[in-house]
């Protein structure tokens, strides 16, 4: 007797889920299908309307070119600390050209900064003498200027850009 009680249990929980359970005629009518096909095909438009949408939005934003985007990893690397990749990414973002003078007087601070942490004052020169050209108002920002490494060297590029410029 004591199997049978929780056999009962099981075969009438089994039966309860069942009636639980929206039944389907196994022979649909045509409407119900029509219904369906209908739906189905709204449905179908609707989502195509909205990818169509993030599409063409999508169309608005340009994709990052190849150059800004080794700019963006090269950064990222700098600031990992990883100088060898960084060097690499940002010379090959100077190689295919930036568009943005902003972008290519980055490009030449980061290298610039990684010439003089590298000591190698002549190549960190040449960065600083490339952004002076771009823009001859350039400026290192305070805590850039205050650098140990590369502020002395800015400084010694502008003292000597002010020069040749003076009559």
């Amino acid at each position: 007797m004591p199997i049978r009680l929780p056999l009962i249990l099981i075969i009438l929980l089994s039966m309860t889920g069942c009636a639980l359970l929206p039944t389907r005629d196994a022979s649909p009518d045509k409407t119900s299908s029509q219904k369906v096909e209908r739906s189905s095909s709204t449905a179908s438009k609707e989502r195509n309307a909205t990818n169509d949408a993030k599409i063409d939005s999508n169309l608005d934003k340009p994709a990052p070119r190849k150059a800004e985007q080794d700019l963006s990893d090269g950064i990222k690397e700098y600031q990992n600390g990883n100088y060898v990749a960084a060097k690499k990414y940002i010379g090959n973002a100077l190689n295919i050209g930036l568009s943005l003078k902003s972008d290519q007087i980055s490009a030449h601070k980061y290298l610039a900064f990684i010439y003089c942490v590298s000591e190698r004052k002549k190549l960190c020169e040449e960065e600083f003498k490339h952004i002076l050209v771009l823009d001859p108002k350039f400026e290192l920002s305070a805590t850039e200027a205050g650098h140990p490494s590369w502020g002395p060297v800015f400084r010694s590029m502008k003292k000597q850009q002010q020069s040749v410029k003076k009559p």
